[in-house]
């Protein structure tokens, strides 16, 4: 991990205090707006009071408050308002030291050191960060998760699992770290739900406070910037999910109808094992597993084996290749496994019983999955590979090498294997340093998962590319990100939503339009040839895109990455995706009007839809209501009007039978498009059905 901030001779010290204020939640808020609206993030900015002005102060306040914090005989602002996200984004977000304490500064006494700092500032020359201690890390779309100081090597973990109360009855973690700056305390990311029990650093006891979110330590001297050492912590627990903010659910360490186990991005691994919960820290694990005798612990990594002794059940893995801490995973059921080699290499597949799936399934589908991978991107990232599948939950992971899938159709499908296994090199691999770059992740697996299914099911890859990014982008129905937030950076709202997937593979699609096939397959296989345990971010990953292809991506980038709006894809959708696209939304429409038949047809439908087309191109011509022995029957008519999500007119009907409505309003699901006059199918001919 790097410090937050970097002090440098282009480090500008600010001058801006004018008026006393009362708190520092005020004082963010009045930098801000004397600050302005502009791209206040080069040069940084130091807030710097005479040093008599602190003198014996060591106080700070609650980590999701606004803080001026003293720290070596100055006070720097450090964490911007939580109601003020543009300050929090790009003004100073400088962590100090004594994080660890807990004592609020008296009014009176905050009251006249700031009003003796609107008098008393000086600009002085950039300070070194010397000694810096316990802070937050620099992903303000993953805070407060992250610290200062400290850059992990290795965890070495030994867990025996709780089966009664689906928790960790008791575990030890022994820690590698190199000290990125000067120590004489750090922090960990370690969530509510674990007890810690003892900590040692070098072997010997020191001191610790688990509050919040982090659990620091301190009382052992000084650790020089560049040291390596080791922090053993043991606790227990039963850890708590995570409420996620982008609407899907609950992630970290989850139970499940066999045991638990942990779908943990972007920041759940704190929530079963203290660490340093970022992207951007990549560390090797060996990992050991204990469990009651009829549940066996899988993990990522190499499978070192099994021992069983009395009642319990002991499996040890190792993970040689760095990784982000959400790579990691623990899984605990009742497994049926296997170590067959899997497209040449080592595997572990693992699926619990009753899951629904084989094992030799499972296997025949990550062969694939990596077979038709290599091909295009090259050798395999890990040493070994697998797929585990569990009794419960509704998700799929990319833990590295050996991915996690969910029991179900959907979770355990030829498209998410091939989706999970991309995230190897795109993900996995090719890694995010910020987690507001996450389109390199999921803009590139979901592209390359749509590629292959094209080629496997003889779609329209241009067709799938439209769906996902008209449908699953613009509608409401999913939040309708577009003119919000550009791909680059998504915001925490969307940072798990449909933005980095469904805008993302549409952005790599034209990309290769822009680059031609042959360097796009260049470029693609040459970016993710990279040293492992690094992280990048989009403006690396476009400038050796460029380098590669020799091709000016600028305008690409400009369009696809920095912009809000909606861009034109390459190739324009065929009418039988057109209809894919809006008939569900016209058929349900129409279904509901049906079921509570009120007022004009074409007004209730044109309203009902009104909210899916947010370039208007959506058309109902008309509604003719029929009296039939059925009951009541309606001919809907409707076109496209040519514009920059559908590019052609297209006209189509069909037909709505009162009685149909319940199947129709789920036809979404299944819907079929045929040029013939049937009943229910969309197509220029329907509405001659008399």
């Amino acid at each position: 991990m790097r410090p937050l901030l970097r002090v440098n001779r282009e480090s500008l010290p600010l001058y801006l205090c004018s008026a006393p204020h009362s708190t520092p939640r005020v004082l963010a808020s009045t930098l801000w707006n004397q600050l302005g609206r502009g791209d206040v993030s080069k040069p940084r900015f130091l807030l710097i009071v005479r040093p008599t002005l602190c003198s014996g102060v060591g106080w700070n306040f609650r980590s999701d408050e606004s803080l001026l914090l003293p720290t070596q005989g100055c006070i720097s602002i450090s964490r911007a308002s939580s109601a003020s996200t543009r300050f929090q984004r790009r003004v100073v977000l400088y962590q100090v030291d004594r994080l660890a304490f807990e004592r609020r500064c008296p009014m009176g006494l905050w009251g006249s050191l700031i009003g003796a700092a609107a008098v008393s500032v000086l600009c002085l020359a950039p300070l070194p960060i010397a000694n810096s201690d316990a802070g937050y890390g620099d992903d303000s779309y993953l805070s407060p998760s992250g610290n200062q100081g400290i850059d992990i090597q290795h965890y070495d973990v030994k867990l025996r699992y709780d089966q009664s109360t689906h928790g960790i009855a008791n575990a030890n973690v022994t820690i590698t770290i190199q000290a990125t700056n000067a120590l004489r305390n750090f922090s960990l990311d370690a969530r509510n739900g674990l007890t810690i029990r003892k900590v040692t650093l070098g072997g010997k006891p020191t001191t610790f406070n688990h509050s919040g979110r982090k659990l620091t330590v301190s009382g052992f001297g000084s650790i020089a910037s560049g040291d390596n050492f080791q922090v053993k912590v043991r606790y227990r627990g039963k850890p708590r999910p995570i409420q996620d903010k982008s609407g899907r659910g609950v992630y970290g360490w989850l139970p499940t109808p066999g045991g638990s186990v942990t779908y943990t991005e972007p920041t759940g691994t704190s929530t079963w094992i203290p660490s340093n919960d970022v992207f951007s820290d990549k560390a090797t694990w060996t990992t050991e597993l204990t469990t009651p005798s009829d549940l066996l612990g899988v993990s990522t990594g190499t499978f070192k084996g099994i021992s069983r002794e009395k009642n319990l059940t002991t499996s040890r893995w190792r993970m040689n290749t760095p990784i982000q801490p959400y790579l990691q995973t623990v899984a605990i059921d009742r497994f049926r496994h296997s170590t067959r080699k899997i497209a040449g290499l080592p595997s572990f597949t693992a699926v619990a019983k009753g899951s629904g799936v084989s094992v030799r399934t499972m296997e025949r589908r990550t062969a694939r999955a990596i077979r038709w991978l290599g091909a295009r991107l090259g050798r395999y990232p890990f040493e070994s590979t697998g797929a585990i599948v569990v009794s419960g939950r509704q998700s799929a992971m990319e833990t590295a090498g050996r991915p996690t899938y969910s029991r179900g159709n959907f979770w355990v499908s030829q498209e998410t294997v091939l989706h999970e296994q991309a995230h190897q090199w795109f993900g996995n691999t090719l890694t995010a340093r910020l987690a507001k770059d996450m389109w390199l992740h999921e803009g590139f697996a979901t592209y390359l998962e749509n590629v292959e299914r094209a080629e496997r099911k003889s779609r329209s890859l241009d067709d799938i590319v439209h769906g996902q990014y008209v449908q699953d982008g613009w509608y409401s129905g999913f939040r309708g990100q577009f003119n919000k937030v550009p791909l680059s950076d998504p915001s925490p709202r969307y940072l798990l939503n449909s933005t980095p997937y469904f805008r993302g593979q549409a952005a790599v699609h034209s990309l290769r339009s822009t680059l031609g096939d042959e360097l796009f397959w260049q470029v693609l296989g040459e970016l993710v040839r990279i040293p492992a345990g690094t992280t990048t971010d989009t403006e690396t990953v476009v400038d050796r895109a460029e380098a590669i292809s020799g091709v000016d991506l600028s305008q690409w980038s400009s369009d696809w990455l920095y912009s809000t709006g909606y861009q034109e894809l390459p190739v324009a959708p065929s009418y039988r995706q057109v209809m894919r696209e809006l008939g569900p939304e016209i058929l349900n429409a129409a279904a509901t009007y049906a079921w509570r038949p009120r007022g004009d047809p074409q007004s209730a439908m044109e309203e009902a839809i009104g909210k899916y087309s947010p370039t208007n191109q959506l058309r109902i011509n008309s509604v003719e209501r029929r009296t039939s022995s059925q009951g009541p029957r309606y001919l809907i008519e409707f076109t496209t009007a040519a514009g920059p999500l559908y590019p052609n007119d297209d006209r189509s009907c069909f037909v709505l039978q009162t009685r149909d409505d319940n199947i129709l309003a789920g036809a979404y699901l299944g819907i079929r498009i045929s040029d013939k006059p049937r009943v229910n199918h969309f197509s220029p001919g329907s509405c001659q059905v008399s």
